[in-house]
């Protein structure tokens, strides 16, 4: 029985017997081992590759365990918990199970599943950009190719020298490669293989910009008016331009041949462009141009004339063009009537009495201003009222 066992032997012969002494054991309660657990792989996972080792948790009390793969027993009196695998193991869903043993009995495991999912093949990286042989202007701003069929990631080597692992879009963003030849090729892996795709070259022959040329203002040009543009020709091969005005640069990265520039002083100034692209920059030569701007003349002859007597009030006041002007102001009798005029006239638009008028007109441009002389003209009434008014439209 379990517990403490007494036991002892009696010899005996003809002459009598003799009894020995009292010993002594233990039975101890026997226990069948704990149920296996924790397998590896996890229940239900999926993999792209069959597994090479099963593997579970010890089972408490365990000595030997046996496996059993998909119904079939693949090892037994394993002394470890874990089975390399020595066999071909199906795609598809796979059950196994471990019975855990011992001297006093054994225990049956749950039943585990994995799935093994057939691993495509890789294909060949294709389609590289830039094109094969390509010869490029400007440096690339990154290397592609299309998709590879079956891959997971890839790798990329550029003129040797591998740049990028792991990556998992077909395509590296690459920083500015210099001038001349370059090759490069494609790594491209899934858990199953890995393949490397051909060599493919390009070519960076860059070229920086040319000159910039035929400035407006023209070289040496004298104008009368501050430029509200500086401009130039296009410059072959330019991606922008920076602009330097009397020894201060004023604009850079320009994307247009054109600077709008602020209100320049009369005299003589100097500036010149620099054409950039990726391949460098292109200084251009040295213009100038002067501004000598002046007023306007002062305005001149007008009409009605200066001192004149007249019996019908004017439906005009009007005077010579004056040099130079762009616009003009009119005053009469002290009061602002009309400003801005690019015509030498004005259309009355107001009611004149019969009496002394004066009248006078500002000339103005972008160098400022210049007032003309103060004209009068008498408004004498038909019947000798000087008093009355008279609409000039009558």
């Amino acid at each position: 029985p379990n517990g403490t066992n007494i036991w002892y032997v009696v010899a005996r012969n003809d002459c009598g017997e003799t009894r020995g002494a009292n010993w002594r054991f233990v039975v101890q309660a026997c226990t069948s081992p704990a149920t296996p657990a924790t397998p590896s792989p996890a229940v239900g996972v999926t993999l792209l590759v069959a597994p090479t080792l099963l593997n579970w948790a010890d089972a408490a009390r365990a000595t030997t365990y046996d496996v059993y793969l998909n119904g079939t027993l693949v090892a037994s009196d394993l002394a470890t918990s874990q089975w390399t695998v020595d066999i071909g193991v199906r795609n598809g869903t796979n059950t196994w199970y471990v019975v855990a043993r011992n001297a006093c009995g054994e225990t049956r495991g749950a039943i585990w599943r994995f799935v093994v999912q057939p691993c495509p093949r890789v294909g060949t990286p294709s389609t590289p950009a830039p094109v094969n042989n390509a010869i490029l202007t400007v440096s690339p701003t990154r290397l592609d190719w299309a998709a590879t069929p079956g891959a997971t990631s890839y790798d990329v080597v550029v003129d040797g020298k591998t740049v990028a692992t792991g990556i998992t879009v077909s395509e590296w963003t690459c920083g500015a490669l210099g001038t001349g030849s370059h090759s490069w090729y494609v790594i491209a892996h899934n858990a199953c293989e890995t393949v490397t795709g051909p060599t493919w070259k390009f070519t960076v022959s860059c070229t920086r910009p040319s000159a910039p040329l035929t400035p407006s203002p023209a070289n040496t040009a004298t104008v009368t008016a501050a430029p509200a543009v500086l401009n130039w020709a296009d410059a072959l091969r330019a991606t922008s331009y920076d602009v330097v005005v009397d020894h201060v640069v004023v604009a850079t990265g320009l994307t247009s041949s054109q600077w709008s520039c602020g209100q320049l002083g009369n005299g003589v100034h100097t500036w010149y462009v620099i054409a950039r692209n990726a391949c460098g920059a292109t200084t251009g030569a040295v213009w100038r141009f002067t501004i000598s701007c002046s007023a306007p003349a002062a305005p001149a002859t007008p009409i009605p004339t200066n001192g004149s007597s007249i019996s019908i009030a004017p439906l005009k006041l009007n005077w010579a063009d004056s040099a130079r002007a762009t616009a003009y102001d009119v005053y009469v009798d002290g009061v602002q009537v009309a400003n801005g005029l690019t015509a030498s006239e004005w259309t009355v638009s107001r009611h004149l009495i019969h009496s002394l008028h004066t009248w006078y007109v500002v000339a103005r441009n972008a160098c400022g201003s210049t007032t003309g002389p103060q004209w009068s003209f008498a408004l004498r009434g038909s019947g000798g009222d000087d008093d009355d008014e008279v609409d000039h439209n009558q």
